[in-house]
């Protein structure tokens, strides 16, 4: 599957982001997810389909060329509202992704992570050395 039908297969809706994971000897970015659905419709709908479910799962970027977390200072740690890819090259693409933080005390503001990578997969935590692609 190509990199930009990879990503609209990814459902994130009402997901919340646990952790970011910056490796830079791997040059790769990792976001834990408290959960990662597929879409396998035809329409492109998510439909509640939960047989591919990864809990605690990881969205990895690989082969990562740069990445601006914009957050004032803020971490990411609550619902996810977006994972966007643009094509800039034959193997190189933008990812944009969006998550709230929460304050302790209630307040919440938007964090974008935008990671320009050659490629992207899914880890599945119980089985970390294999990449789904598909």
């Amino acid at each position: 599957m190509d990199v930009l039908g990879f990503v609209s297969s990814i459902y994130l809706g009402d997901r919340g982001c646990k952790k970011i994971v910056i490796d830079g000897w791997a040059r790769t970015v990792c976001i834990q997810v408290d959960t990662i659905s597929r879409i396998r419709s035809l329409d492109g709908n998510w439909h509640y389909y939960n047989d591919e479910n990864l809990d605690d799962g990881y969205i990895v970027f690989k082969d990562v060329q740069g990445m601006v977390l914009s957050n004032n200072g803020k971490i990411p740690n609550d619902y996810i509202n977006y994972l966007e890819v643009i094509q800039q090259s034959e193997h190189i693409y933008l990812f944009t992704f969006s998550a709230n933080s929460v304050e302790p005390d209630g307040p919440s503001s938007e964090v974008i992570l935008q990671v320009t990578a050659g490629g992207i997969c899914l880890v599945d935590p119980n089985q970390p050395e294999q990449e789904i692609t598909e």
